[in-house]
């Protein structure tokens, strides 16, 4: 996986020390990488899953919670991760957590984004579709930096400073 590989490069490329990671599902790939942070939160909204993260792979950096990354008060990391998330979330639910994001006082933001989703259209929350965040309705800058995650180069993780969302 070149993103298991690449975030730790582009952590240090951007001295990101703690992240919060909205949501960690099983924390699988991840329990790879954390080694290299300060800090790790896992949020997700199954308290099973959170339960089970906790109970194998909690330590003294590494933590999990159940939150709703739309709505409930969020840590400060200096980077939120929030991969495959948005591609089953309404846009009304998108614009609330991207908000909620914000208002948490991370510096960057690290969402997937599929680069050759040409058309975006609403969904069901639970449905899917992919998103291109530099289209409409979002129209993000040009991100900071970006991870291809092989083999569909034209899905990537890609890092915004958050401030610079217009969210």
């Amino acid at each position: 996986m070149t993103v298991r590989y690449e975030l730790p490069v582009l952590f240090e490329r951007h001295d990101i020390r703690s992240v919060l990671d909205a949501p960690c599902g099983d924390f699988h790939w991840m329990q790879h990488i954390v080694g290299c942070l300060d800090r790790y939160v896992g949020l997700d909204i199954v308290p099973e899953l959170i339960a089970r993260n906790s109970s194998v792979h909690g330590a003294a950096r590494v933590s999990f919670a159940c939150a709703d990354i739309a709505s409930d008060p969020l840590p400060r990391a200096d980077a939120i991760l929030c991969r495959d998330c948005f591609i089953h979330l309404p846009t009304r639910l998108i614009r609330a957590a991207l908000a909620n994001f914000r208002a948490s006082g991370a510096r960057y933001l690290l969402l997937t984004n599929d680069l050759d989703a040409e058309s975006y259209h609403d969904i069901a929350i639970g449905s899917f579709r992919r998103v291109n965040f530099l289209r409409p309705p979002f129209s993000f800058p040009s991100p900071l930096d970006a991870i291809s995650e092989a083999p569909n180069r034209h899905r990537q993780l890609c890092l915004w400073p958050i401030n610079a969302l217009d969210v």
